[in-house]
């Protein structure tokens, strides 16, 4: 299959690859840091799991699943 570069769909194939490039470091940059900051044991197990079938959508939850934890953390301390 040969590309045209001349093509008018460069601009969004090029957005395309930048979005889809910047959800995949967001992915394992949640990902690592699930498995570096969780204690052992099994709601790790399903974060990790989670996070790795579901790519963007399970980091996106767990980050809002530490955020929730978090400010609850901090209220209880008030």
């Amino acid at each position: 299959m040969v590309i045209n570069l001349n093509s008018s769909l460069l601009p969004e194939a090029l957005a395309i690859g930048i979005i889809g490039l910047a959800s995949t470091v967001f992915w394992i940059w949640v990902l690592v840091t699930c498995v570096l900051e969780e204690h052992p044991g099994k709601v790790k197990a399903v974060w990790v799991v989670l996070i790795a079938l579901t790519h963007w959508v399970g980091a996106l939850a767990y980050l809002s699943w530490k955020s929730l934890q978090k400010r609850t953390h901090r209220k209880r301390q008030e």
